[in-house]
This record gives C-alpha cells, structure tokens and sequence, in this order.
C-alpha cells in the first residue's frame, strides 16, 4: 500500500494501522498539528523518514513487529513530547551508541527481540527499559540522576560486573535478569 500519499487530517490524534504492507513511514505522519499517537505494526516497514518535524507533538510511537526495521531511529530525538517507544521484534542490528541519551524527554522504551549489541546505554529520564533478547553486554557506570524504576534484561550477556553499576539507578524497583 502506497502511503506516500496519506492525506493532512488536521484532527488526526491517533493512528493503528496493523497488517498492511508500508515500506516507509509517510512525512505527513510528524508534520500534523494534533497527531500523539502513531501505533504500527506487523507492517513491514523498512524506512523511516528522517524528515521528522521538531514540532511534532507524537508522544507515543509503537513500530513493533515490523521485521524490515534494520536501524534505531535516533532521528525521533528531536521530538521533544515523545515518551514512549515500542520498537520491539524488530530486525534492528546496529550498534546501539549513546546517541539514545539525547532523548529529552523519553520515559519508556521497549527493545526487545532485535539483534542490537554492545553496552547498553539508559537515558536519565527512562522510567521503564526492556531490552530481553539482546546482546548487551554491559551498562556504563555514570554521575547521573536516572530515574529508572523498571529494567528487564532477560536474555542478554551480562557478567557478574553488572551488579555494581546497578546500584546507580536509586528509583529501581523492578529488576528482571531472568
């Protein structure tokens, strides 16, 4: 389906879309006025456009399930409403870098299921991260004030060396390494 063409629907708040083939994400979706929710999934999806609007005021996208998915979409840091994001049973596959801290406002994030690798870097406003699934292999010891209350890592390749940079997010109240 071609959504190149998706129409300016100035009252649009919330879209779900689920089962239609959509190669790529349409502009449109981070230009409207009133649009918070953007839910997608099982789409196919391959792109996403990295023409997103700073004012957008999306403050929820849930992108799960599309399997073409290959890269974090770090152009959704310049939303500065967004609070949740659901990439989960993607096929991301790139490094996961720290550019996820220049979140600013981003409360939950759900990653599980892709193939991302490396150290795991939490931005200090999460308050939810589910990472189950990945190949994390550690998280970074940091001066920050986290507000992180939920962690679940099942599945990752921690060591023993975890323990010690845990003690760092002093709100956690839910920790899953199953």
């Amino acid at each position: 389906t071609d959504f190149s063409k998706f129409p300016f629907l100035i009252e649009l708040n919330e879209l779900e879309i689920t089962s239609v083939n959509i190669n790529a994400l349409p502009n449109v979706l981070f230009n409207l006025t009133n649009f918070q929710t953007l839910n997608i999934n099982k789409s196919k999806i391959t792109k996403i456009t990295n023409d997103v609007n700073p004012w957008c005021i999306l403050e929820t996208i849930k992108l799960s399930v599309n399997n073409n998915i290959k890269e974090f979409p770090f152009q959704f840091k310049i939303i500065s409403s967004l609070k949740y994001l659901n990439l989960m049973n993607n096929n991301i596959t790139e490094e996961f870098q720290n550019k996820v801290l220049s979140f600013p406002s981003i409360e939950n994030i759900y990653l599980d299921n892709n193939r991302i690798s490396c150290e795991l870097c939490i931005p200090e406003s999460v308050k939810i991260f589910s990472v189950n699934n990945k190949k994390f292999n550690s998280i970074p010891k940091k001066n920050a004030n986290y507000c992180l209350e939920t962690l679940t890592l099942h599945g990752n390749n921690f060591n023993g060396g975890i323990f010690n940079n845990l003690t760092q997010f002093k709100e956690l109240n839910s920790l899953d390494l199953s």
